[in-house]
């Protein structure tokens, strides 16, 4: 991935960040919209690394106040903080606007006790999600303090909905990580929608040591519809207005591996030629010809 290091006065923050050079373009022709969009594709990489997301956060905050958007630059500094609860903003770099809301973020989480290090829980933020597929959520805990941790609970809920569902994650053995999902029955809907969530970890009596967020403080995903997803695979238009002469014969979504990490791909097969576009940002595309092969002259 090709990075640029912004400015402080290029994101109106408090220090340098590394990030990708077409957010940085978007950024800098105040495509601020354009901007969010692409940085919501990245931060769907799971390899993605913590210093990589709290910078896509913090600009995702500074794009998010540019276009008057309170609510989801809250959203933005509020998973920043999750990740890097340590993360300061200096008053004398950061544009007030930006500022105002960090303080505010930070403040309530402080108050809600979310920003506790005490069982330093490493958790990344859920990324949006496609409607009728399962959410993974995972989380870590270090230190002596985390062997107290003994169950681990998911809430979650459609924004709206006044009660939050929960789902257990269980422990890998013998580790201090607990890994589970968001079940695929409870995000069905033929238009998109909002969920908040957040993560309680329990001790032996069943009484609240740590997690990630609150219920008065819930982190959220988005999750679009299948139609909206599979419209945003969908090719465009072919430039020069030539006919398109290849004819299509199947399209599928299959799992693929790559570098070890599993991902999706659209498998579309067209005239003997098996191309496979992984979904995921960042993937390389496959082209493979089918057909018998040909015999040595």
């Amino acid at each position: 991935m090709h990075v640029l290091l912004f400015t402080v006065w290029a994101l109106g923050l408090a220090s340098p960040l590394a990030l990708p050079d077409k957010v940085q373009q978007l950024m800098d022709d105040a495509e601020y919209q354009q901007a969010r969009r692409q940085m919501d594709r990245l931060l769907r990489n799971p390899k993605l690394g913590v210093d990589q997301r709290v910078g896509l956060y913090a600009a995702h905050a500074f794009c998010d106040v540019s276009l008057g958007d309170d609510t989801s630059a809250q959203q933005s500094f509020q998973k920043l903080l999750t990740l890097q609860p340590t993360y300061k903003a200096d008053p004398a770099a950061t544009s007030p606007k930006v500022l105002e809301v960090f303080e505010l973020v930070r403040a309530r989480m402080a108050e809600q006790g979310a920003l506790d290090s005490a069982y330093q829980p490493e958790f990344q933020p859920v990324p949006d999600a496609v409607a009728g597929e399962g959410v993974p959520v995972k989380v870590g805990f270090k230190g002596p303090p985390a062997a107290s941790v003994e169950r681990v609970f998911v809430r979650y809920r459609r924004v709206g909905e006044a009660s939050f569902e929960s789902a257990e994650l269980p422990r890998a053995a013998q580790t201090p990580t607990f890994a589970g999902a968001i079940d695929a029955s409870v995000l069905q809907g033929a238009e998109a929608f909002d969920v908040e969530y957040f993560l309680d970890a329990l001790g032996a009596g069943g009484e609240r040591l740590t997690g990630v967020g609150t219920a008065n403080l819930p982190l959220q995903f988005h999750v679009a519809s299948q139609q909206a997803f599979e419209a945003a695979l969908a090719p465009g238009p072919k430039k020069g207005g030539g006919a398109d002469t290849v004819k299509k014969v199947a399209a599928i979504v299959v799992p693929l591996v790559l570098g070890g990490s599993a991902v999706l791909a659209v498998a579309v097969l067209t005239a003997g030629i098996l191309g496979l576009t992984a979904v995921e940002p960042g993937a390389v595309h496959l082209l493979l010809r089918l057909g018998r092969p040909q015999q040595p002259g």
